[in-house]
Formats: C-alpha cells, structure tokens, sequence
C-alpha cells in the first residue's frame, strides 16, 4: 500500500521508486497506490485540481498526478497491468498495478 507518497515527487522520482516496489513483489504481486488523482483536464474534480496547484506551491517537484502518469509511471517500472478502482475512497481513489 503506497498511500499518498508519490505526489511529493518528480516522475523519474516516482518511476525509480515503483521500480523498487515492483523487485519486491512476488510475481502476481500487486501494488495498491492511494493517491487524489485529478482528471485528464486536470481541472476536475476541483479538489484533485486545488490540490495539485498546492504541491506546485509547496514541493520542489510533486504533482497530483492523473492515472494516465500513474500507469506510465508503473508500466515503466515493470507492471503489466494498471487499474483504476471505481470507488473513491474519500478524496483518494485507488490505483492497482499488477506485477
């Protein structure tokens, strides 16, 4: 479970992070990432969106990320699949990459 961890980084930053993630899972192994995940516009849901313009304002490089970098992220650091859950859980929602 990675909950609310990869927003304080860069992507190459996150990447080389899932990677040690995905070494560390058996095969079939899943990781479960709990992030506020904004839209592809980026500008919705406005929590998603407010909260991406606060890691801009408060980190060297964080982002709130949309599932399309989340997969990107994960596939490059060797998961084959990449899901995003249906429910949100609060203001998170839950992306699963299977190893």
């Amino acid at each position: 479970m990675i909950t609310n961890f990869l927003h304080h980084f860069d992507l190459p930053t996150c990447t080389t992070f899932m990677r040690k993630v995905h070494a560390a899972l058996k095969p079939g192994g899943r990781a479960a990432i709990a992030e506020l995940i904004p839209n592809p516009d980026r500008v919705t849901p406005p929590t998603a969106a407010a909260f991406s313009m606060m890691m801009l304002a408060t980190t060297p490089t964080g982002d709130a990320y949309t599932f399309a970098e989340l997969e990107g992220i994960s596939k490059t650091a060797g998961f084959e699949r990449v899901e995003l859950a249906a429910p949100e859980i609060g203001l998170d929602r839950l992306v699963i990459a299977y190893r």
